[in-house]
């Protein structure tokens, strides 16, 4: 379904370059597969461009909820916000697949999945851990897995994922 999206609204597959602000998220955000994610995450998740390299944390994206950013550890939200920073962006099927990643996470706290994985280990770096699990395990399934030879998204964090789990 998003790829028949991406290559409606975008052309050759979405393989275009995506110009680096908030018009190209707003165009991803009108596409059937995201309107449906949003609905699944709550209905209430922002999609807004940040204007810089990288994050604090070095990700190219990330969610979070209204209640985490004034200090709660978890809940189950359907009140959050996806921020995509500039290099996130390349073509808009690739930043399409970022921002699935990152409403995996959104639905993993509006359905309290990600409140489940911090009741079951007590620990909050257990619980990132299985919810990036669960976000890039979401990806796949939308098929746009950054498995593949030379990825630099994949491969990095599944595996400090999986690391954080098996400490």
């Amino acid at each position: 379904m998003l790829n028949e999206d991406l290559e409606n609204e975008f052309g050759k597959g979405g393989n275009d370059k995506a110009p680096e602000n908030q018009n190209s998220l707003n165009r991803l955000m009108k596409l059937r597969t995201f309107r449906t994610l949003n609905k699944a995450a709550g209905g209430k998740d922002d999609v807004n461009f940040v204007d810089s390299s990288w994050s604090e944390d070095g990700a190219s994206a990330q969610f979070m909820t209204l209640i985490e950013s004034i200090g709660e550890l978890y809940i189950g939200s359907n009140n959050g916000f996806i921020s995509i920073y500039r290099s996130a962006f390349s073509s808009y099927k690739e930043t399409a697949g970022i921002l699935i990643h990152e409403f995996g996470h959104a639905i993993s706290r509006n359905r309290s999945y990600f409140a489940n994985y911090y009741k079951r280990y007590n620990n909050w770096n257990k619980a990132i851990a299985c919810d990036e699990v669960f976000a890039y395990g979401f990806q796949d399934r939308y098929g746009f897995s950054f498995y593949q030879p030379g990825s630099k998204l994949y491969l990095p964090g599944s595996q400090r994922a999986f690391t954080k789990l098996t400490n």
